[in-house]
């Protein structure tokens, strides 16, 4: 909401440091940023996941939708603010 990431997107740069380069892509089990040629791999809801390891992508593949960035926490926490 408050970041002012209008200005700050800006893919003309090609600087890509803070943001996900060509060919790089970040493992959303881990946190670890892998180079997509060669990754494992795993498509979930029509989109491209990549993985530093074959643990990871079976980590991913046994509850994607707790790793594909479809607000975890808020699925958890919202059960026990329901629940207090």
């Amino acid at each position: 909401m408050g970041h002012g990431g209008h200005g700050h997107h800006g893919s003309h740069e090609g600087s890509g440091d803070r943001l996900q380069e060509p060919g790089t892509a970040i493992d959303p089990v881990c946190g670890m940023t892998v180079a997509t040629p060669g990754a494992k791999s795993s498509i979930y809801r029509g989109k491209a996941y990549y993985f530093c390891s074959a643990d990871c992508r079976d980590k991913f593949e046994a509850a994607p939708q707790e790793f594909a960035g479809e607000a975890p926490a808020r699925t958890v926490q919202g059960a026990h603010h329901h629940g207090a």
